[in-house]
C-alpha cells in the first residue's frame, strides 16, 4: 500500500475548479490527503473549494485541506503544499488540467512494477492549442501534439526533496527546470511513462498578443536564476547580432530577415511539433506563425534583460 499526498496549487480557477474536484474525488486509487494551496486568488476559487470540502465530511478516508497563502507564484505554493504534507509520496496536479480518473492508480502501478522502485514518476503534458492563435503559440514554445515532461501529474518520494531541496521559491517558471537538473545531477531514479498524460482545459498557452507577450516575459525573467542555463545569454547575443546585420546593410539585412522568418517562423515550430498537419492545414495558422514567433522572441529578450536587471539591482520578485 502506497500512501499519497496530493498537492494542488491554484490561482483564480473558479471556471475550472469543479472539473478538478470531480476528477480528484473520482480517483480509483484514493490518496491519504489532498492539499489545495491558494496562490492569492482574487476570485471565488477558495470559497468553492471550502464548500466542496464541507460536502466531503462523510468521506473520512481522505483528508482535505485548503491553505490560503500569501504566495503569488507556483513554486512557492507547491513548496507550501510539500511542507504541509504528511505522507511518503507526494503527487502534483494543477487546476485547468484534465487527467484520468485512474491517474493515481497508474502512478502506483508504475511504482510497483519495478523491483527497484523509482523515486519519481514524471507527468507528461500534451499541448495542442484551442484556437489558431493558441496553436501557433504552442508550436513555437513546446510543439503541437508533443509530449512534455512536467511537474503536474508527477509523483515524487519525499526523500527526493530531502536530497535536492524544495523548488526555488518565488518563481513563476523555470523552477521545474532547475529542480529537474538537480535530480539529474544527483542521479535520482525517475521514469516517464507514456500513459501518464495530462492536457489543458480550453486555452493551452495564450489567447491574445498582449497575454502572450506578458506571459513570455514573466516566464523568461526567472530563467536567468537557473544555474548553468545559458539560453538567455545565447539569446541576447544572437539578438544583438541580428540587429547589427539589419542596420549595417539593406541587402544582407533583408536576406537575414528572410532567413529568420523561414527558420524561426516556420521551420523550428514545425520541427518541434508532432502534429504538423493541424498547423499547415489552417491558412490562419500559416499567416500567424512568423508573427507570433517574432512576438515571442521580443518578449523573451525583454524577460531575460529584466531578469538580469533584477539580479544586478537585487530585486528577487518575479
Amino acid at each position: 500500500m502506497i500512501d499519497i499526498s496530493v498537492v494542488i496549487p491554484y490561482y483564480n480557477e473558479s471556471s475550472t475548479i469543479a472539473t478538478t474536484l470531480n476528477l480528484i474525488v473520482g480517483q480509483s486509487y484514493k490518496p491519504k490527503e489532498v492539499i489545495f494551496v491558494n496562490s492569492s486568488s482574487t476570485d471565488s476559487s477558495s470559497g468553492i473549494i471550502d464548500l466542496w470540502i464541507e460536502s466531503q465530511v462523510d468521506n473520512n478516508k481522505v483528508r482535505y485541506l485548503n491553505i490560503n497563502s500569501d504566495s503569488t507564484t507556483p513554486s512557492s505554493s507547491k513548496n507550501i503544499g510539500i511542507k504541509n504534507s504528511n505522507y511518503e509520496w507526494i503527487a502534483f496536479m494543477d487546476c485547468g488540467l484534465v487527467f484520468s480518473k485512474n491517474w493515481l492508480e497508474e502512478l502506483v502501478r508504475q511504482l510497483e512494477k519495478y523491483d527497484f522502485k523509482p523515486n519519481i514518476v514524471s507527468g507528461v503534458c500534451r499541448l495542442h492549442g484551442y484556437t489558431a492563435f493558441d496553436m501557433c503559440a504552442v508550436a513555437h514554445t513546446y510543439g503541437v501534439g508533443t509530449n512534455r515532461v512536467c511537474i503536474p501529474g508527477s509523483i515524487v518520494n519525499r526523500a527526493v526533496f530531502d536530497s535536492t531541496g524544495l523548488f526555488l521559491d518565488n518563481m513563476r517558471a523555470s523552477y521545474d527546470r532547475a529542480w529537474q537538473k538537480k535530480t539529474r545531477d544527483k542521479s535520482i531514479y525517475r521514469i516517464t511513462p507514456d500513459t501518464n498524460n495530462v492536457s489543458y482545459i480550453g486555452i493551452n498557452f495564450s489567447e491574445s498578443i498582449i497575454n502572450l507577450f506578458r506571459k513570455i516575459v514573466l516566464y523568461s525573467k526567472p530563467a536567468v536564476k537557473v544555474e548553468k542555463y545559458y539560453t538567455p545569454i545565447i539569446y541576447i547575443f544572437f539578438a544583438l547580432l541580428l540587429v547589427s546585420v539589419l542596420i549595417s546593410s539593406v541587402f544582407y539585412g533583408g536576406v537575414t530577415l528572410l532567413c529568420y522568418v523561414i527558420m524561426r517562423g516556420y521551420f523550428l515550430p514545425l520541427y518541434k511539433s508532432n502534429d504538423k498537419i493541424s498547423i499547415i492545414k489552417s491558412i490562419k495558422s500559416i499567416l500567424l506563425l512568423p508573427f507570433i514567433g517574432m512576438v515571442i522572441d521580443i518578449a523573451r529578450l525583454c524577460g531575460y534583460l529584466l531578469g538580469y536587471m533584477d539580479r544586478l539591482f537585487g530585486n528577487s520578485n518575479n
